[in-house]
């Protein structure tokens, strides 16, 4: 289930074509209406432009969900979810409760943290945090977990090529953008 916040369905959906084109262009996929016309017989993206998002929202969603699909998420992405103002860890915990009870795991997305640590009051509900920026022809990927063992510890990775490395602070020169499929969701300009 892909929970969309200010943001309609053919945009989200755009952006899941765009990703699906680009894999089964690498694999050379030979039936790709197919497979794309099954995958989206398997995913239900909802959307919501309200000023409030949570849990009795993210209840209603779920019941779309199993309305249509007749079975319950594994996943759940709130795509968008402003990560300020008050009640937001309540939010959190609220949003999370709700997956568990449906036993979907939940994903969150920020498109303004920019590295910084997560608002007061949250990290008993965050489990793993990553943040993600571009760094020259590469993609900087930094995991944060365990925040309350271990609140600052940062595992800096990088995707490069297809593989995952760790903590590299340099790497090979810049690739040009015919190498790369930017899916710019949110992002000013897209």
């Amino acid at each position: 289930l892909h929970v969309a916040l200010h943001q309609s369905v053919e945009h989200v959906r755009i952006r899941y074509d765009a990703l699906f084109d680009d894999l089964a262009g690498r694999v050379d996929l030979a039936d790709r209406p197919g497979n794309r016309d099954a995958i989206g017989h398997r995913r239900l993206i909802w959307t919501s432009t309200g000023a409030h998002f949570g849990a009795a929202e993210l209840d209603a969603a779920l019941a779309v969900f199993r309305a249509n699909l007749d079975r319950d998420p594994q996943t759940v992405l709130v795509d968008g979810l402003a990560w300020s103002g008050p009640g937001l860890s309540s939010t959190i915990a609220a949003l999370k409760a709700s997956a568990a009870r449906v036993g979907a795991e939940i994903w969150l997305t920020a498109r303004d943290g920019h590295g910084e640590a997560l608002p007061e009051g949250c990290a008993p509900h965050v489990d793993i945090e990553l943040f993600l920026e571009p760094a020259g022809g590469r993609a900087r990927l930094t995991l944060v977990k365990d925040f309350e063992e271990f609140p600052s510890t940062r595992v800096p990775l990088v995707l490069e090529e297809g593989r995952l490395l760790a903590g590299l602070d340099e790497g090979p020169e810049e690739e040009g953008a015919e190498a790369f499929t930017l899916l710019a969701a949110g992002s000013p300009g897209a």
